[in-house]
């Protein structure tokens, strides 16, 4: 199992549940830090280690241009929001989230296809002799 991409999930799954606490307001923060798509940590890692290692993927380039959209989307979110215009704030967050689910399916995609190669089988056990009777 490819730790980076499993950790790059996680901090995914993370800065999008911040987003969703700042839109109903049980999270008290500066929201900048949703819409930088180089500053989020699924951001730092995508441009400082998953570049490095998966650049070279076509599915790479996808995530990329998928998670920068979704960051404008959630640039929008919190310009609605901070506007008092509640509901396209929640519009907004409904396309950032199904951006987000893009995103998500991606990484997993990157982790299913290009895992690091583990190590081979085992051997099976030898079969028991059959007793004779």
């Amino acid at each position: 199992m490819n730790l980076d991409l499993n950790r790059a999930i996680l901090l995914h799954r993370s800065w999008r549940l911040r987003v969703r606490e700042y839109l109903e307001e049980s999270e008290k923060t500066d929201p900048a830090f949703a819409v930088s798509s180089r500053e989020c940590e699924l951001g730092k890692w995508l441009y400082r280690t998953g570049i490095e290692k998966y650049g070279h993927l076509p599915e790479m380039k996808i995530l990329e241009s998928v998670h920068a959209r979704m960051h404008r989307a959630a640039g929008q979110l919190i310009h609605f929001k901070e506007g008092g215009q509640y509901i396209e704030a929640r519009q907004h967050y409904a396309k950032m989230a199904e951006l987000s689910e893009e995103v998500a399916a991606l990484l997993k995609q990157l982790e299913r296809t290009h895992r690091e190669p583990s190590a081979p089988p085992a051997e099976p056990s030898p079969k028991p002799w059959p007793s004779s009777r």
